[in-house]
């Protein structure tokens, strides 16, 4: 799926007209997700993402060595949510958690479902179930 049509994705999914906004959405939610995966599991995430999307996902080099020696950053919802608000520059929790759950679905519409369940196994509760209700 390219990253306009993954786009379209977001905004039909979240009923937007906007898809400068959903592209915000889209890359803060993908960041904020890479941080907290395995670096072997966010590779595989990763070969599922056209060149345009692989942008939005990717990390630098030394965040990788980083993730690599000290294992993904550790986060709850609430602070996954914190960084997505603040990355997308949204008002309040209700939106952010919308978009986050509009931009899970495009994503998991991208990947195999075996990819899927293993994002879900990375996830601490509150948050896999967002992640699995998506």
């Amino acid at each position: 799926m390219a990253k306009n049509k993954f786009i379209a994705v977001i905004n039909q999914e979240l009923g937007l007209k906007n898809s400068e906004h959903a592209e915000i959405a889209a890359e803060a939610v993908l960041k904020t997700l890479h941080e907290r995966l395995t670096e072997d599991q966010a590779e595989h995430i990763e070969t599922h993402l056209p060149k345009e999307l692989k942008l939005m996902w990717s990390r630098s080099l030394t965040d990788k060595l980083l993730v690599m020696w000290h294992g993904p950053e550790k986060m709850t919802k609430k602070q996954f949510l914190d960084r997505v608000q603040s990355r997308a520059h949204l008002k309040n929790r209700a939106e952010t958690e919308h978009l986050t759950e509009g931009v899970f679905k495009a994503l998991k519409k991208q990947v195999p479902q075996e990819q899927v369940d293993s994002v879900a196994t990375q996830l601490p509760r509150d948050l896999k179930n967002l992640w699995k209700t998506s």
